[in-house]
């Protein structure tokens, strides 16, 4: 067998175009909801950054001075 004989033909699947914005919907619908909770992830992180800040910057002195 030659190497073009062995070679597999690589072919795009076919769909209609109801198909394809079905899917499309659903891609950014998931897009959405990952793009939400990455914000709502990094809000609560920040919210948390200022919250240990608070309780490091009320310390006293000679907490510092050990």
């Amino acid at each position: 067998m030659s190497r073009q004989q062995s070679k597999t033909k690589f072919v795009l699947a076919e769909a209609t175009l109801d198909e394809i914005n079905k899917q499309l919907k659903i891609n950014t619908f998931v897009t959405i909801v990952l793009v939400l909770m990455l914000l709502l992830n990094t809000a609560q992180f920040i919210k948390g950054c200022k919250q240990l800040n608070k309780t490091y910057t009320n310390l006293p002195i000679y907490y510092y001075n050990r």
